[in-house]
């Protein structure tokens, strides 16, 4: 196997981590395939590729003593049609292939940053085989929907992960195919060299290789990486699962056979060993096979919204396992044929006699005439009852987005109160409802609500995904709601969004928050905010939607809130507020930033606010720019861990803790008040920052308690009037210890952390800050800033490190 190149930040990411806008490039030919691929090791691309077959061999990709390098934020996507208009969403229909002759070389690529393939069916005679590099903030590597295949003697996809120790990432395969084999290789690879990794499968199909279906392997890392199944079949392999960790969740899947070193943990949940009963081409055979409707809606980033074949993900009462979906359907439909307010055929009927059902309901959706359809009602409709999906994109001329960045959806189903009624609430699920009450609601556009648009204040497991809220769909305005969405108290394991594109929402215009995550003494917790846009829509480029107050307000437990763009709020992009507050992700976010389109949208006040006493939540790898005040102001609370950010051009200061303005360095172990703000943590002093063009060294000082510290140093973007600066780009970081000190004093640590890069100019002319962050997750503000001194003795960069 090849040996993996260091691989290190781009320079123009360095420059502008997420000013670069991702460029589309249409591929129809061979040649446009070679030139685009050529191109995103310069720049991000979002590459369409044309449905038909395409020579990968001929690539730089295909290159057997080559290791082309992707820039992060680039995507490969098949089944594009109309000139990439539009898109088919099948892998078969894109297929990426060679000349039939196996050489025992990898198809190799080296990703610096996010990546992503899409709708593709890679028939290669060797293996195909992605390095990716945990040197930046959490990167992602995102498969969906494809096919590996062919390589007879090799493994049909590897994924290595390579970087320091220090370092984290994901790696997500979801509705995937792998698929024949030879004895003596692992058809699917999973290896971690160093850091730690968080892989995820999601609805994967590994069969009928003769050798190892699965490899999980951790050989030198330090940190053991994790492992999660859901809803995945791997069956007719010589081995199904091989792993050298125990560290692996199983929900829902089926596995035939697995080589293990210890039990799982955590145990396996509905684990399945008996044959899925497939078809030739994979499909769950209806109506007997015991992978049909046998899956989990409950994982992290949701479901996407379809399978490998481009069908809906899920039909009938649940998801199957594997990659394809049967279209069997043992659901009760309930069908509006009309707009009316009530009577035979209206949406109140429908959901009236979902209600008298005990098991799984479909309301679908079949209006005469042309988009939009607006059915108006003139009390609250109600609530939820049972196991109910209401969607609206069985409408005829209805269409999900297709956009990574931005919405194509056309909704046609409206849903508002009429003139004069007296509902306050849309569609609604009651407090007190139990567990088994699980609503899904996709496909609807709903305004005019003085309460919640969508009410969850009951049940679980609730999917919120393909809606819009606020603006105006298909030239009908929509009205403003109180809250777009509500969870409510006690209520877990709900997904708003999802993984893909055509699960985002729109949610906008409320006069109250975008969504609100309740708290008190049964907060909600458990669930998902993924993928949408708060605040902000679409036209032909995105606009203002601010809410009312804030973009999210989240008083719950254990929520992730990850990959939404939330920007342009009156007050603040996310508000973590009350002791009911903990133990929150907030992760992969732009908010108030860019994205990547060129368009600035802040919030009204701070990024991030964490207040009255919320503690123990983690902020980390989001792009957090633009907004008023600061960045992420935490008020009060403890334990709020603050790393790994591109926080810059914000009002006020990065990260500011307690009282606005810097807060000065203190004894640490001093007397503090209950809940102040990450304990008040001292800030490092940097001393030095220089080096050459490719690497360079930063030295300072921790003063604060005894104890072990991560110490992270960031790429500034300019300082605050104080001196003080924000973090544009995580650059490294270091674990150090504070010494116990003498009587009386507090512990002193020195600290030279080494920063490389294999471009020049990176560092020549910056500006380096750093935060420290105690065991208990408590981060500082950032540290004063101190000019990077490239003293390079050769301007023609002859000369390496300065160390």
């Amino acid at each position: 196997m090849k040996t993996l190149p260091r691989l290190v930040f781009i320079a123009a990411l360095l420059a502008a981590p997420s000013a670069w806008a991702v460029t589309d490039v249409c591929v129809a030919t061979n040649n446009d395939l070679q030139a685009a691929l050529l191109q995103a090791e310069n720049a991000p691309l979002a590459i369409k590729v044309m449905k038909g077959t395409y020579r990968l061999d001929l690539t730089s990709w295909g290159i057997a003593s080559d290791f082309p390098f992707v820039l992060g934020g680039t995507s490969v996507v098949g089944g594009y049609v109309n000139n990439c208009a539009s898109r088919d969403i099948d892998a078969s229909s894109t297929v990426l292939t060679d000349d039939g002759v196996g050489d025992n070389d990898a198809y190799s690529i080296s990703v610096a940053g996010d990546f992503a393939l899409d709708g593709l069916t890679f028939n290669l005679s060797s293996s195909f085989v992605m390095y990716d590099s945990s040197y930046h903030s959490n990167p992602t590597l995102n498969v969906r929907r494809s096919v590996f295949t062919g390589a007879p003697d090799s493994t049909h996809l590897a994924i290595f992960w390579n970087g320091d120790n220090f370092g984290t990432g994901t790696v997500r395969i979801s509705d995937s195919l792998i698929h024949g084999g030879a004895s003596g290789v692992c058809a699917f690879g999973l290896v971690t060299d160093s850091g730690y990794v968080t892989y995820t499968l999601v609805n994967d199909t590994i069969m009928n290789s003769n050798g190892v279906g699965i490899c999980l392997q951790n050989p030198a890392s330090i940190y053991e990486s994790s492992y999660a199944f859901y809803n995945t079949i791997a069956y007719n392999n010589g081995i199904d699962l091989q792993t050298d960790s125990q560290y692996v969740t199983l929900v829902d899947d089926t596995f035939g056979t697995i080589d293990q070193p210890a039990p799982f943990s955590p145990s396996p949940v509905g684990l399945k060993t008996t044959d899925p009963q497939l078809s030739a081409g994979y499909v769950p055979i209806a109506p007997n096979s015991p992978s049909i409707d046998s899956g989990t809606a409950i994982l992290p980033g949701g479901l996407s919204a379809y399978d490998i074949a481009g069908n809906p993900r899920v039909v009938g009462g649940g998801v199957d396992r594997g990659a394809y979906e049967s279209p069997y359907d043992a659901s009760t439909k309930q069908t509006v044929t009309n707009t009316a307010n009530a009577g035979a055929g209206s949406l109140r009927q429908a959901i009236k006699d979902a209600n008298l059902n005990a098991g799984a309901n479909s309301i679908v959706f079949n209006l005469p005439g042309n988009c939009p359809r607006v059915i108006a009602v003139d009390s609250n409709l109600d609530a939820i009852t049972g196991d109910t999906t209401i969607n609206g994109y069985t409408q005829s001329g209805t269409s999900r987005n297709t956009l990574d960045t931005g919405d194509d959806a056309n909704i046609c189903i409206i849903v508002e109160p009429s003139a004069g009624s007296t509902a306050t609430d849309g569609i609604r699920v009651a407090s007190g409802a139990g567990n088994g009450v699980n609503l899904t609601v996709q496909g609807l556009a709903l305004g005019g609500f003085s309460g919640d648009a969508i009410g969850l204040k009951g049940g679980s497991a609730h999917s919120i995904n393909g809606n819009h809220f606020g603006g105006s769909v298909n030239g009908h305005a929509l009205s403003a709601n109180g809250f777009d969405i509500r969870i409510g108290a006690g209520v877990h394991d709900s997904i708003v969004g999802g993984d893909g594109a055509g699960q985002r929402n729109i949610i906008g215009d409320a006069t109250n928050s975008g969504i609100y995550i309740a708290g008190t003494n049964t907060p909600a917790h458990d669930n998902q905010i993924v993928n949408n846009y708060i605040g902000l829509g679409w036209g032909t480029a995105l606009t203002n939607r601010g809410n009312g107050t804030n973009g999210i307000y989240l008083a719950g437990a254990n929520n992730t809130i990850s990959g939404n763009f939330i920007g342009d709020n009156a007050n603040d992009g996310i508000d973590i507020d009350t002791s009911a507050a903990t133990g929150n992700t907030i992760t992969g976010n732009s908010i108030g930033g860019d994205f990547n389109v060129g368009t600035l949208f802040g919030n009204g006040l701070a990024g991030v606010r964490v207040e009255n006493a919320a503690g123990d939540n983690t902020i980390t790898s989001n792009t957090i720019a633009n907004n008023a005040n600061a960045g992420v102001r935490v008020v009060t609370g403890m334990h709020n861990k603050i790393r790994k950010n591109a926080i810059y051009t914000n009002g006020n200061l990065g990260i500011d803790l307690a009282a606005v303005g810097v807060t000065a360095n203190d004894p640490d172990g001093g007397v503090i008040a209950v809940d102040y703000a990450n304990r008040g943590q001292n800030f490092p002093i940097l001393t030095t920052a220089a080096g050459g063009h490719f690497s360079g060294q930063v030295s300072g000082t921790l003063s604060t308690t005894p104890g072990d510290y991560t110490v992270d140093l960031y790429l500034g973007s300019g300082c605050d009037a104080s001196g003080n600066g924000e973090g544009r780009l995580w650059l490294r970081g270091a674990t150090i210890t504070v010494p116990v000190p003498a009587i009386g004093t507090q512990g002193l640590a020195s600290f030279a952390i080494n920063i490389d890069t294999d471009f020049p100019d990176i560092l020549t002319g910056s500006t380096i800050t750093s935060t420290a962050t105690d065991s208990l997750g408590n981060t500082s503000e950032f540290s004063a800033c101190r000019a990077y001194v490239d003293d390079t003795l050769f301007a023609n960069g002859f000369q390496g490190a300065a160390f």
